[in-house]
């Protein structure tokens, strides 16, 4: 997944050798699915110069991995 903030990318996240496994979801008519939550953005407007911040989200309770989901509706 990449974050572009005025035009450039500033960050990249999930690329090889990095590996999001087990993104299959919950399979059923009534299963709201798989959802990676990858990263929180915080851009940072002065005049006409925009910056960002990007935060790699992990799952709870932890300091590394991908916070993937299933069947849960909080954003």
């Amino acid at each position: 997944m990449n974050v572009y903030c005025d035009g450039r990318r500033v960050a990249t996240i999930g690329a090889a050798p990095d590996a999001l496994t087990n993104f299959s979801g919950t399979v059923g008519s009534m299963a709201i699915g798989a959802l990676w939550r990858v990263a929180d953005v915080t851009t940072h407007v002065s005049g006409t110069q925009t910056s960002c911040a990007v935060s790699v989200v992990h799952p709870p309770g932890s300091s590394t991995g991908f916070d993937v989901t299933f069947n849960d509706p909080r954003y």
